[in-house]
This record gives C-alpha cells, sequence and structure tokens, in this order.
C-alpha cells in the first residue's frame, strides 16, 4: 500500500498564498441519469443550448467586475455541465476575462483544466481549447465496456473514447485524465479490470477513481429503475473490493494519489489543492448553485441558469464554515484520510468539538467511524486504519444516504 504519511503531511490549506477559480458550464446534449453534479436540473434547462450565449456573457460580466484577491492565481478548472460546448470563441473570452484580471498575479505552477464527454473531444475542438490557453484535459471516460456505457446511459461509445484520448495527444495536452466510475447497478469486478488495464495502457497523467453515488433524488430514481430490470446494486464488500484493486494496480503502474480518489503517474506535477475537496481552499466559484469557500464564508451562486443570467448580483447567500461542518471532515477524510482538529478550527472559527457536539450527522457520522474500526484517534484528531482506507472511502460514499435520511 501506498506511503499514506507522505500523503497526510501535505498541506490541505492554501492559506495566504494562492487560490483557485471554478467557472461551472451547466449545458449538456443530454442528461446522464446517474449524474450527481447537476442533478438539481431539469432535463429541459439543461439541454437549452440556445442559452449558452446569454450565459457566457454573464459569466463573463460576473469575472470582470469580481474583486479578485491579491494573491497568485494558482488553477482555472472549467467543469460543468459539458465545457466542450463551448465555441473557442466563447472558451476565449472566458480566458481572457480570468487572465486579464491576473496579469502579473499569475503562479509558476498554474493549471488550466477542463472537462469533456468523449463523443465532443474531437481534434478541432482540443487544439481551440488547447489554443486558447488551456493545458489539462479530463476525459469523462467513466467505462470503456460497451454493456456498462449502456447501463449507465451513456451515448458514446468506446471508440469514441480511445479517439478523445488520441486527439487530445494530438492536439498538445501533456496533462490528461481518465474518469473511471464503479459501483453502478450491473457493474462487475470483470469490467472494472478490465478498464483499468486499459487506462494504464493509454497511460495518462492522471487517472480518477469514483463509485457511483445514489444519495441524490437522481440516483436513486436511476438506481431503482436498473434494479426494477434486475440489475444488482454491487454490496459494501464489492464496491470494497473494487477500490481495493483500483489502488493495487495503480500502485504496481507507478501512480500514486494526489488524493484517495485522483491518481498522478509518478513525475507528473500535480497540485492537491486544485481539487478543492471538502471546500478547504480559496476557491471563487463563478456560475450557478456553485461554492466559493473563501476565508470567512461559504459564498453560493442562485440555483439555475435563469436566475444567474437574468439578476445582477449572481451571490444569493453565504454562510460561515461551522455550518458545514460534515463537508470539511469528509473532505479531509478522502484527501488525506485524517483530520486534524486544529487545521479544521483555523477554518470554522469555533471550537470543532463543540460544533461536532451540536450536528447529529458529524456526531453520528464519528461514532460509526469508530464503532467500524475504521479510525483511530491521533494527537490532534482522528485517521483512517491504515489497512482499512478503501472500507473508510466506501464507508464514506454510502454514508451520504445516511445523512438525506436523517434530515
Amino acid at each position: 500500500m501506498y506511503n499514506i504519511e507522505k500523503i497526510r503531511k501535505l498541506d490541505f490549506l492554501t492559506g495566504n498564498d494562492n487560490y483557485h477559480i471554478y467557472l461551472q458550464i451547466p449545458f449538456c446534449r443530454y442528461k446522464c441519469p446517474y449524474c450527481c453534479f447537476i442533478s438539481a436540473y431539469k432535463v429541459k434547462e439543461l439541454t437549452a443550448l440556445e442559452n449558452v450565449s446569454s450565459y457566457v456573457d454573464a459569466l463573463t460580466a460576473e469575472i470582470n467586475k469580481y474583486d479578485f484577491p491579491n494573491l497568485k492565481l494558482q488553477s482555472l478548472i472549467i467543469g460543468g455541465g459539458t465545457p466542450t460546448l463551448l465555441q473557442s470563441d466563447q472558451l476565449q473570452n472566458l480566458f481572457t476575462a480570468v487572465i486579464g484580471n491576473q496579469t502579473e498575479r499569475i503562479s509558476d505552477n498554474f493549471i488550466s483544466c477542463f472537462e469533456t464527454s468523449p463523443e465532443l473531444a474531437t481534434y478541432k475542438k482540443l487544439e481551440k481549447f488547447y489554443n486558447s490557453g488551456m493545458r489539462r484535459v479530463s476525459i469523462g471516460v467513466q467505462s470503456f465496456i460497451s454493456s456498462d456505457l449502456k447501463l449507465l446511459g451513456r451515448q458514446n461509445t468506446p471508440e469514441q473514447s480511445f479517439k478523445a484520448f488520441r486527439n487530445a495527444r494530438k492536439a498538445g495536452y501533456k496533462s490528461i485524465n481518465i474518469d473511471i466510475l464503479g459501483g453502478f447497478p450491473g457493474s462487475n469486478i470483470k469490467n472494472w479490470e478490465n478498464n483499468f488495464e486499459i487506462s494504464l495502457d493509454l497511460s495518462p497523467e492522471f487517472i480518477s477513481v469514483n463509485m457511483m453515488a445514489y444519495s441524490y433524488l437522481g440516483g436513486e430514481r436511476y438506481m431503482a429503475a436498473l434494479e426494477r430490470q434486475g440489475f444488482d446494486i454491487p454490496d459494501f464488500n464489492q464496491r470494497v473490493e473494487m477500490y481495493e484493486y483500483a489502488f493495487e494496480e495503480l500502485e504496481n503502474n507507478g501512480y500514486e494519489p494526489v488524493d484517495f480518489l485522483v491518481f498522478a503517474k509518478k513525475g507528473t506535477h500535480s497540485d492537491n489543492k486544485v481539487h478543492g475537496l471538502g471546500m478547504t481552499d480559496n476557491v471563487i466559484g463563478f456560475g450557478p448553485w456553485v461554492l466559493s469557500p473563501i476565508p470567512g464564508e461559504v459564498q453560493v451562486g442562485f440555483p439555475f441558469t435563469n436566475d444567474y443570467v437574468e439578476r445582477s448580483v449572481t451571490k444569493s447567500h453565504s454562510f460561515d464554515y461551522c455550518e458545514n461542518l460534515f463537508q470539511l471532515i469528509n473532505g479531509r477524510l478522502i484527501s488525506n484520510g485524517k483530520v486534524s482538529k486544529k487545521e479544521i478550527e483555523t477554518l470554522i472559527n469555533c471550537n470543532f468539538d463543540q460544533a461536532t457536539a451540536r450536528s447529529r450527522q458529524i456526531s453520528h457520522l464519528i461514532e460509526e467511524l469508530y464503532r467500524l474500526e475504521l479510525i483511530e484517534s491521533t494527537e490532534d484528531g482522528f485517521q483512517f486504519l491504515k489497512n482499512k482506507i478503501p472500507e473508510g472511502i466506501i464507508f464514506l460514499w454510502n454514508y451520504q444516504k445516511e445523512i438525506k435520511e436523517m434530515n
């Protein structure tokens, strides 16, 4: 198993050194039935591609009038949704708006990354994005197996995923991420193993390992629909087996964790702070329903695209970190398997134990982690047992559903 102590020593606080920008593109050609990232969007709004232009105008306007901090810009991440639905001039305008507001405040290790679905990752599109300034691409493959793609409701083929990777290399990208998804109804360990064999053969710089989330409305409907068709949901032990296999294969093939979900090829520059897990980075988010975890508070954008475009003030409300302590703890455990009370208290500006005692969700989470012997106490908090990390990660995925039931 990996040198866990090395991961636990990573500094997950951005502090006063740098910050990150996230741009949300909440549009897709179709809605994947399992998607949890924009699950609140109705298909009609999500696929209203005629609104992309006015949305980009609103996004650019917000960027241009934002009072950016006098810090180094570490990364620009464009997610969604499907950013490759943007025209090259729209992307260029957004990129220019961001960089133009920073000029001399760009980090030496600046990272620019965007997401794409395989069928939209044409050479022409990827080349235009590269020429606009993007340098890392994350391809939402999910699976290279046709039967898996059918279960997931994906409209791309395995060949389109292979071609997307080749197109990215041809367009000049030296930093490519491949997303692999497991744990959905009908998924099995054989296909999971095949996906990693294929991914490792392609040799991307990053591989992201995810399990199906089903604690949100869309996920519950998706799971129920496939169960009615006779497909079984992998149980806890089967999901743990998948994660253990992924960890072992990635380690044996020269990949090391950026966190416990994203793995980088050894020697590849990667900044763990880019991912913003647990809302612990200085991340300024632009777009509807985007969280901006900045020092002192978390700002939240209006939930839907029309609200975002029509209102001159784009942040609907804000709350302090104490109100969302669960996300901090969950993020820390996924990031490096360790929770430091002192580190979290610097963010929440209140006593960790007192804040935990006020939250039934957090108290129950910690009690369950101890009861199942997944964590052990440390001098300043608690951490996953080294030999229980896969079990701990899967427990966290499943616990999201328990939280919903508590509410």
